[in-house]
């Protein structure tokens, strides 16, 4: 990728010109544009290009379950810590309920990130993206 300024005229405005002599197949190597608040990140798969969003204040609140478990409700969240007395290092590690829990698996669910499940095994949908050009 080359950047040039080139001087047309006194009169004109610069003209700025982004030469990219290769393909840019990850967010984080595209072209970047914003304003502090509003981004957008511009680079291509291999059929189309791609145009990234991202804004400070907005979240995207959906929630793919067929590699994950369902979201937790706000009954079995209250229940969780009030009754059960759920505990959760903050650096990972065992997760507890100091009461007892009747359903430990979905305890689980709820508190641990699915890659530490089963002794670490990382899922194809958490695998990272291999960027090439």
């Amino acid at each position: 990728m080359s950047i040039t300024n080139t001087k047309q005229s006194a009169k004109k405005r610069d003209v700025h010109t982004i030469v990219i002599n290769e393909r840019v197949l990850c967010a984080q190597d595209g072209l970047m544009l914003g304003n502090g608040d509003l981004s957008v990140s511009i680079y291509q798969k291999p059929s189309e290009v791609v145009w990234r969003f991202g804004k400070g204040d907005v979240w995207d609140r959906r929630h793919m379950t067929e590699h994950n478990p369902k979201p937790m409700t706000m009954d079995e969240l209250r229940n969780g810590l009030a009754n059960e007395r759920w505990v959760c290092p903050a650096y990972g590690g065992e997760v507890e309920a100091l009461n007892g829990t009747r359903n430990p698996k979905r305890m689980l669910d709820n508190l641990t990130h699915p890659a530490s499940i089963n002794g670490g095994v990382k899922l194809s949908h958490l695998a990272e993206q291999k960027c090439t050009s």
